[in-house]
């Protein structure tokens, strides 16, 4: 068995973290930044999703390295080597430029989205026509006149202030079918103004 090739693996390693500095330093272009005393939220990933998508964007590439190196595929086993990193390698990377790119900005006039497979989109509070969720997948959608979408996972960070800005500016009867995201995140949704109240009667007793 031969010695693993350190310096090699510590090339790789910078290598590739300079691929993901570059990622981070261009997704980082053209961000907003919130306006001091203004209400304005900006959503994001959370930490714990960009961490975990850094590490493994590092970690895989430069362990199947490793691995391969230390106990080296016979020649029957290239294309299943070359395969692994066909696959690993695009997944990993593509989960961190989602996890980098990805943000939701919203102002009192309206939300702009940009995710990492599509330029920004922008919907003045009176273009969207409804607001839902989708509890399997976990996103709130933001849909415009025009049939486009703008997507908020609800565990982003500052999704609950996005809520309370939704809640100022659409009315509630176009939320009413993103009831669940609300009470996921332990929001009361607003009742639409032509919703009855039912109050509650009181026992009947017999001889009433």
């Amino acid at each position: 068995m031969r010695s693993p090739p350190l310096l090699t693996f510590a090339l790789m390693a910078v290598g590739v973290l300079g691929l993901l500095g570059l990622l981070a330093v261009t997704a980082a272009r053209g961000r907003p930044i919130p306006a001091a005393g203004q209400p304005s939220v900006l959503v994001r990933h959370s930490p714990g999703f960009r961490l975990f998508a850094f590490l493994a964007a590092l970690s895989l590439p430069v362990g199947l390295t490793i691995l391969f190196t230390i106990y080296p595929p016979n020649r029957d086993e290239t294309a299943y080597v070359l395969g692994a990193f066909v696959v690993v390698v695009p997944l990993t990377v593509a989960l961190y430029w989602e996890a980098v790119r990805y943000y939701v900005y919203a102002t009192a006039q309206g939300i702009e989205g940009r995710s990492p497979w599509r330029g920004a989109r922008y919907f003045a509070w009176d273009d969207i026509r409804e607001v839902t969720f989708n509890p399997a997948a976990g996103w709130f959608a933001f849909q415009a006149w025009d049939g486009d979408r703008i997507r908020v996972h609800w565990t982003a960070v500052g999704v609950k202030d996005l809520l309370h800005l939704v809640e100022t500016h659409i009315p509630a009867a176009m939320v009413q079918k993103a009831r669940p995201g609300w009470d996921r995140l332990g929001r009361p949704l607003p009742r639409p103004s032509n919703e009855p109240v039912l109050e509650a009667r009181r026992p009947w007793r017999p001889g009433e």
